[in-house]
């Protein structure tokens, strides 16, 4: 029979062993605490106990709060009581126990709905990606891409702009860390920070000058997506190059900046080179250019 030790090692990066599942569901059960555990093993058990959340989660009903424990617990041992690894492996170990930690947080808040589940999902995903920025970039950049989701969850619930800008923030960091390597996924990462900022500039009760400073940020985010989708999503780069002429348009009547009627006009103009558009909206934007055309010669 092998020690549970052999088991988490055959089965860390796949979960092949049924008695490997048992033996780690056993030892979860038995045990309340791993603190005077090695790191290692923690880091083991915790990867195959996110094995098993994917395949079988409803196996671990009743230990999930135990399970999120034991990472936390890894974590502060590598904080306070690090072993004598190299400065990488420690971060690299930090930033994937806050990842597993995440998961069962995510599973907690959409189990019980209870928001402390949700703000523990979004500290430990966005924990995981800012450690791992400059050591695993693609690790990073899907953390941040969660975080924007579970911060996105936040606003929807408390309606509070600080969530909303982490939204837009962290959706912002995925696409920059994405653009080289994934550029449509990074396009809609892009996409999903100008709606956190067209939400910020439209529905919430802040100063002008910081709804103008939004309307910006959901322009320029409109744009870089339109353009890098244009040929492979047709219709979604439509609706972003609308929305990039509204927050324009926006932008424009509070500052009465003629550079702004220029964009909402390049905005309008994109939209109407595309084929797939229907009548209908081609007639509304070839009415919209042709007014801020007019808007321009009086200047």
């Amino acid at each position: 029979m092998k020690s549970l030790d052999e088991l988490l090692e055959e089965n860390y990066d796949f979960l092949n062993s049924e008695e490997c599942k048992k033996e780690v569901i056993d030892f979860i059960k038995n045990n309340e605490s791993i603190v005077k555990r090695r790191v290692d093993f923690i880091k083991r058990l915790t990867k195959i106990a996110s094995h098993i959340l994917s395949s079988d989660p409803n196996s671990l009903d009743g230990l999930l709060e135990r399970i999120f424990n034991f990472n936390i617990e890894g974590i502060q041992i590598l904080e306070y009581n690090p072993p004598d690894y190299s400065d990488y492996r420690i971060q690299i170990l930090r930033s994937h126990l806050h990842t597993h930690a995440a998961k069962v947080a995510k599973i907690l808040f959409e189990k019980t709905d209870n928001i402390s589940w949700l703000i523990n999902w979004y500290i430990n995903i966005k924990t995981s990606a800012e450690i791992s920025r400059t050591l695993e970039q693609m690790h990073s950049a899907y953390c941040y891409g969660f975080a924007a989701l579970a911060s996105r969850k936040l606003f929807k619930k408390t309606r509070r702009t600080f969530w909303a800008k982490e939204w837009y923030e962290n959706n912002k960091t995925s696409g920059n860390l994405l653009i080289r390597e994934k550029p449509i996924h990074a396009a809609y990462s892009f996409s999903f920070a100008a709606e956190a900022s067209s939400l910020i500039y439209k529905k919430q009760k802040i100063p002008v000058e910081e709804k103008i400073f939004w309307a910006k940020r959901s322009y320029e985010n409109n744009v870089l997506c339109g353009n890098i989708i244009s040929k492979k999503d047709p219709l979604s780069s439509v609706n972003r190059f609308k929305d990039a002429g509204n927050a324009a348009e926006y932008i424009f009547r509070n500052t009465q900046d003629y550079v702004w009627l220029e964009k909402i006009i390049v905005c309008y103009k994109k939209i109407l080179n595309f084929q797939e558009i229907n009548k209908k909206l081609r007639e509304a934007m070839e009415k919209r250019v042709n007014h801020f055309q007019t808007l321009i010669q009086k200047k």
